[in-house]
């Protein structure tokens, strides 16, 4: 949604019937987030596990255009909150993925708090697509998320 300042939130969410624990441990490994996010890419850039202060660089595809950006955790927060700034590329804006737990699982929300578009190719996106594309693009990877986790917690 476009707010009076000019810039975008979203928030689009999905129960997962997974331990909240289960679900942060994949979000959290960023390396292999491409298992269960088909069209997104993450690598960690400083190695190891991951930590507040550490980049994360982001690629993948938005509708037609080719994306990328780099971030900082800026928080993390029990096995509850993940929060990222996204500091160069496409976007600048605050990346939050919050885990909410529930009976048999828990509720995790993929939120994006004052998204800016920088440059010409991400301005023309926005203008073009708003904020529609990227709650679709979001949903997906919930979708694929959940997916990921009713596989390989039956396997277990």
């Amino acid at each position: 949604m476009k707010q009076p300042d000019g810039s975008y939130t979203t928030q689009d969410e999905l129960f997962i019937e997974a331990p909240p624990g289960e679900i942060y441990k994949l979000l959290i490994d960023f390396n292999q987030r491409h298992l269960w996010w088909k069209s997104n890419r993450a690598k960690l850039l400083n190695g190891g596990e991951a930590k507040e202060g550490s980049r994360v660089a982001i690629s993948g595809r938005q509708w037609i255009f080719p994306i990328h950006f780099l971030m900082r955790i800026q928080k993390l927060e029990g096995e509850q909150l993940i929060r990222l700034e996204a500091e160069e590329g496409l976007i600048r804006g605050i990346c939050e993925w919050q885990i909410e737990p529930r009976e048999k699982g828990a509720l995790v929300r993929l939120r994006w708090n004052g998204v800016r578009p920088k440059g010409i190719a991400a301005k023309l996106l926005f203008a073009l697509v708003g904020d529609r594309k990227h709650s679709q693009h979001a949903n997906r990877g919930l979708a694929g998320l959940k997916a990921y986790l009713d596989k390989s917690l039956c396997v277990e």
